[in-house]
């Protein structure tokens, strides 16, 4: 694929980068920047399923907050924030919306406590991986009052009200 004079590799953030702010050029909002691999059924739309490619390219992208899927990819390449830091929100993705599975709220926590090793508490949001819109209603609910639970939980670790 060719971008004008340019080769575009896939996986390559610079061309989507570029795109995503001119289109926001203007734009006076709070924006946000999903970065996934796939969908519900587990089709993942990027092979292997890694994050590095994107670095530290995907950083100049003119949004507020970064929202990444964690979950379902076991906090794989978390650590990456340590190596490029950025002042932005990251919305970490610690609930895994493709298993039907509940996790507990300790569960969701470690998965918490692994992310603050890398991301200020003051800039870190706990999310779902990428949304329940096709995740049963039963199951997204008590997916995320366990996540509540665990913010909760983090919240009183950290001294935090």
């Amino acid at each position: 694929m060719t971008a004008g004079k340019h080769r575009v590799l896939k996986g390559e953030a610079g061309p989507m980068v570029e795109a995503l702010n001119a289109t926001l050029d203007g734009v006076k909002a709070k924006t946000a920047l999903h970065v996934c691999f796939g969908n519900a059924h587990n089709n993942s739309f990027s092979s292997p399923r890694q994050y590095r490619a994107l670095y530290p390219r995907l950083l100049d992208a003119r949004v507020s907050q970064f929202v990444f899927e964690y979950a379902n990819r076991e906090m794989s390449e978390i650590g990456l924030w340590s190596e490029f830091p950025t002042d932005k929100e990251v919305a970490v993705g610690v609930v895994d919306v493709k298993a039907f599975h509940v996790e507990t709220p300790e569960e969701i926590a470690a998965r918490v406590r692994l992310a603050l090793r890398h991301i200020p508490a003051s800039r870190l949001w706990l999310v779902p991986d990428c949304g329940l819109w096709e995740t049963p209603r039963w199951v997204g609910v008590a997916k995320l009052r366990s996540m509540v639970e665990a913010a909760r939980l983090i919240r009183r670790e950290l001294g935090v009200t």
